[in-house]
């Protein structure tokens, strides 16, 4: 607290108005006061410091902002105001909002411009819930053109709004609106990851007032448990003026532990002796327990190589030749002779003559075929007063040829040949390191009394907690861990004889973290 607190304290208890003061109660916490902001305009990201006193911070006390009045955007349509924001506490007489938004108007919810007119109070809470606000003060806050935040999440994640954490080596997607201006082009810039000590730049032309653009989170160092960097958004409008929005993300393994930094007592074991009975004399003595400690740290280099490949071929051959040849010859004839006599007396002559055809068909791949039909009728004779004679003569034939010829060819290899190989070595490369130390304890025994050293185990704890984390950055505790390990206390008991030993006046044995050996 402050002299200018403490005057003002004293002030308050004379005056036994305000400040917290309760009569015939305690105060409980110290009224805030705000006195001034450190700018009177705003856009998306900006920083705000709030100046004043008495404003607190501590695992039962934090400090609050309360904004409440009329936001006006230009098209000149006014909304009540009523938004409490936990800023970040510097001292007890600044503390900071930061980031102003960043991915939306803090007072309205969405991307508008304009003016709030109104009123802000700090808030002072304690652990009980109990609030001690301060006066109002009045503002007028402007918020101009600026760079929203539409979309900020891993690639094909689907999440509610923009995400407030980044995780290491992952791909993101990041959509971001010009508001209140009229861009030329977007700059990303990515500064404080040690993969990139220089920062990367990627700068992009506008094609409208939104614009998207894809980039991989740098993975987090091994050496630390999570690291912080800065993504800053900028645009060159068309009036000539830079917009800038830049937000500070952690970027976080997808799966982490965090320890509390305070070790706990897990186990207290029995103390047991750890050296015979030491007697005082007849004068006295000085009596000294070393301990030494030796920490040997190994770091194992292994290598497992194996190789292995395998090829084939094959082949198949078969060679065949037909030639197939045929003639085929046909004769036909027949010969017919017939009388008959009859009481009638004619004469008839008669001759047929038969067609004769000839040609030859060709059939690809087999040969061809020709031939030849011929029929002759003979000369019918019908004679004589009392009677008639008939003579007919068929004759007929055909000569016909086949040919093909069919050649067949395929082949076939078969071969087939592997090789394998494998090798491996286990503490290929190692080093150690060790870390030694001594602890002397040093005692008195009387004349005519006895001494012995006792040695107590204590086993300490860590504890911890695994944190994962969503495709969104929200995190959870998935399990709750204790890192074990041990240390010791010595003591010299002295008594007037050896049997039995002296009693120690270290602590029994206790158990505060499970499992314990008893």
């Amino acid at each position: 607290m402050t002299n200018t607190t403490r005057v003002r304290t004293v002030v308050c208890i004379a005056l036994l108005s305000g400040c917290g003061v309760e009569l015939g109660g305690e105060e409980t916490v110290d009224r805030p006061e705000v006195l001034a902001l450190s700018s009177e305009t705003l856009s998306f990201g900006d920083t705000l410091e709030i100046y004043g006193g008495n404003f607190v911070q501590s695992d039962a006390e934090h400090t609050d902002l309360r904004f409440q009045g009329m936001f006006t955007p230009p098209s000149g349509v006014a909304s009540a105001v009523d938004t409490r924001v936990r800023p970040h506490w510097v001292d007890g007489n600044q503390v900071v909002w930061a980031p102003v938004g960043p991915f939306t108007n803090p007072f309205t919810g969405g991307n508008e411009i304009g003016t709030f007119d109104g009123d802000v109070r700090a808030i002072n809470v304690d652990g009980a819930g109990a609030e001690i606000p301060s006066k109002p003060l009045r503002i007028r806050l402007t918020f101009e053109g600026s760079i929203a935040i539409r979309k900020l999440a891993p690639t094909r994640a689907e999440c509610a709004e923009p995400v407030k954490r980044l995780l290491g080596g992952f791909p993101y997607d990041i959509t971001v609106e010009a508001v209140g201006f009229t861009p030329k082009s977007f700059t990303y810039a990515i500064a404080g990851e040690p993969l990139f000590p220089q920062g990367r730049v990627y700068r992009r032309g506008a094609t409208g007032s939104s614009h998207s653009f894809r980039f991989v989170v740098a993975p987090v160092p091994d050496d630390v448990a999570f690291q912080l960097i800065v993504l800053s958004v900028s645009s060159l409008g068309t009036d000539g003026r830079q917009r800038m929005n830049s937000m500070v993300f952690g970027v976080h393994r997808p799966i982490e532990y965090v320890d509390s930094g305070t070790f706990k007592t897990a186990e207290v074991l029995a103390a047991l002796p750890d050296s015979g009975c030491i007697s005082g004399g007849p004068t006295g003595r000085t009596v000294t327990y070393v301990e030494s400690h030796t920490d040997i740290r190994s770091r194992t280099v292994g290598i497992n190589w194996s190789e292995a490949w395998s090829e084939s071929s094959t082949t198949t051959k078969t060679l065949a030749h037909t030639v197939s040849n045929g003639i085929t010859i046909t004769n036909n004839g027949s010969t017919t002779n017939s009388s008959t006599y009859g009481w009638n007396s004619s004469t008839t002559a008669h001759v047929n003559v038969g067609s004769e055809v000839g040609g030859e068909l060709g059939v690809p791949g087999v040969g061809s075929i020709t031939g030849k039909v011929m029929t002759e009728v003979g000369i019918a004779h019908t004679f004589g007063r009392f009677g008639s004679h008939t003579t007919a003569y068929t004759q007929g034939w055909s000569v016909g040829r086949t040919q093909s010829t069919s050649d067949t060819e395929s082949w076939a290899f078969s071969r087939s040949r592997g090789h394998s190989l494998s090798k491996g070595a286990s503490d290929f490369w190692t080093v150690s390191s060790a870390d030694s130390k001594s602890l002397a304890f040093s005692g008195q025994v009387l004349p005519g009394q006895f001494g012995v050293f006792y040695r107590q185990p204590v086993r300490i704890a860590l504890p911890g907690a695994l944190i994962a984390y969503n495709l969104c950055s929200d995190p959870s505790v998935v399990a709750q861990t204790n890192f074990f390990d041990y240390t010791w206390s010595v003591d010299l008991a002295i008594g007037n004889s050896c049997t039995p030993f002296p009693k120690s006046s270290l602590p029994d044995p206790q158990c505060h973290i499970t499992p314990c050996e008893n």
